[in-house]
């Protein structure tokens, strides 16, 4: 069972003998999507080898569950958290891997255009990045922002449904669910390269 990439085998130095050694000897490898699938091709593992899957969910239950909640919550939750405009949805933990840093630093940017159509930001999860959030919403008091902090699985399809673009700008992850998520509740999305799952899903 192998969920590397090239760039996370890159960032984290994991091309040993161990996993090299590992790798070829298997009779057979599951990888995580095409983006494992190509690390295991630089690892000397044959395609003929390769099962590949995806981390999956039941998105039926899913997208009926966002459907619901953008039918009945949607306009209560962006009254609740005063968001207007085009919101962007954040969800997964603040941290430096998940690309808070860049996506505040895109942000500035956002904030810097004056003729922008009016949007928001909806940050859900929480981490040590928090306060460098908190930050950032306070030094620019013109940008509705929410923090929600950590949500429980089952209360999530209403912050999708109160979004209208999700955004994952990882610096690093296999094959992030959230990417999945914001598909089947039919958001578009800007994601980053390093997101596994971007080649998967997000296709032009």
């Amino acid at each position: 069972w192998w969920e590397g990439d090239l760039h996370s085998d890159r960032v984290r130095r994991l091309r040993t003998l161990r996993h090299i050694s590992l790798l070829r000897r298997s009779s057979r490898v599951w990888g995580n999507g095409v983006v494992s699938a190509r690390s295991l091709a630089r690892y000397g593992v044959p395609r003929e080898r390769v099962d590949l899957g995806m981390t999956g969910m039941d998105t039926v239950s899913w997208r009926i569950a966002v459907d619901k909640q953008r039918d009945s919550v949607r306009a209560e939750v962006r009254v609740e958290h005063a968001l207007q405009g085009a919101v962007l949805l954040f969800v997964g933990e603040l941290i430096r891997r998940k690309g808070v840093l860049e996506m505040l630093a895109a942000l500035t940017i956002l904030a810097d255009i004056g003729d922008l159509p009016q949007w928001s930001m909806l940050w859900v999860g929480a981490g040590p990045l928090y306060k460098q959030v908190d930050r950032w919403a306070a030094s620019h008091p013109e940008i509705p922002i929410a923090r929600i902090g950590f949500v429980q699985p089952a209360d999530l399809p209403k912050y999708y449904a109160a979004a209208d673009i999700f955004v994952m700008p990882s610096l690093g992850d296999v094959w992030g669910l959230v990417c999945l998520e914001a598909l089947v509740a039919g958001l578009p999305q800007v994601t980053s390269s390093m997101a596994g799952a971007a080649s998967d899903l997000v296709t032009s």
